[in-house]
């Protein structure tokens, strides 16, 4: 790998890894950008729905911070290892590629950053909400939504939201 970094936020841990700019099939080359290609690995078992959404979501926060017009006609690959698992996994890998990135020396328009909140009802009719940051899985589990979100550091903005639950 061209970079590599380690997260880990409680019992959570992510490993990522940058490969690139390098050499792509021609049907995924854009002509003016880099593309970009992030994969998800669980901590066991293959992959599935929840690592191709979170790849979608990761892949496409990450095009707005690497200034893809820097390498035309190239591929930026990003691995990202979930290694053990207790909670707030896709801010963990979110800030494991970026860090990754930074590592490789890849020029990003910015930095970036992300955290995970949970809503959870703290009695029994669901009138008192408490917000946890950074939930475990136990918490999520029973959370009413999980909001995980991204932002550039420099202006504030939002790269990236996901939300799970209602």
């Amino acid at each position: 790998p061209d970079g590599t970094a380690r997260i880990t936020q409680g019992k959570t841990s992510v490993l990522g890894a940058v490969y690139g700019p390098g050499d792509v099939e021609a049907r995924r080359e854009l002509p003016e950008k880099a593309a970009i290609e992030v994969s998800i690995r669980p901590p066991f078992g293959l992959d599935g729905p929840r690592e191709r959404e979170w790849e979608r979501v990761i892949g496409g926060a990450l095009s707005h911070i690497i200034i893809t017009s820097l390498h035309p006609r190239t591929l930026f690959s990003v691995v990202l290892q979930i290694i053990s698992d207790d909670g707030a996994s896709l801010s963990v890998a979110f800030n494991a590629a970026v860090a990754a990135l930074i590592d490789a020396g890849v020029e990003l328009r910015c930095l970036a950053t992300c955290a995970c909140c949970s809503l959870l009802t703290s009695n029994q009719d669901g009138s008192e909400i408490q917000v946890v940051l950074d939930p475990t899985l136990e918490e999520q589990s029973r959370a009413r939504s999980t909001l995980t979100a991204a932002f550039d550091m420099a202006t504030g903005g939002i790269l990236m939201c996901h939300t799970e639950g209602s």
